[in-house]
């Protein structure tokens, strides 16, 4: 819940601020300044409301990965340049996510 990445990325769901401030704005919550990204349930929830945006806008799970790692503008760029978009991220959270399921499995 502490974590700061090198791009000032805040809290379990690594959130920029203004990012984080504009969608606490949308969802009514009161914005007291970055440091309420330290806070897990707050950071979370912005978390899993910018994951829902990036779906509706992007109509696709990966691009939504790929868009919360590198920023919706990059991705629709290059999309729009090529019809490729980067798939690292998206693929290190399916295999996160396989490993995880496995492990309850077992």
């Amino acid at each position: 819940p502490t974590a700061v990445s090198p791009q000032g990325a805040i809290g379990l769901m690594q959130l920029q601020g203004l990012t984080a401030r504009g969608l606490a704005m949308d969802l009514g919550l009161e914005w007291t300044g970055d440091d309420l990204l330290f806070d897990p349930g707050v950071n979370v929830l912005l978390g899993c409301a910018y994951l829902r945006r990036l779906m509706d806008r992007f109509g696709d799970q990966d691009a939504a990965l790929a868009a919360y790692s590198s920023g919706p503008t990059f991705v629709e760029a290059r999309r729009d340049a090529n019809g490729r978009i980067p798939l690292a991220y998206s693929d290190r959270v399916w295999d996160v996510r396989t490993a995880l399921q496995g492990k309850v499995a077992a």
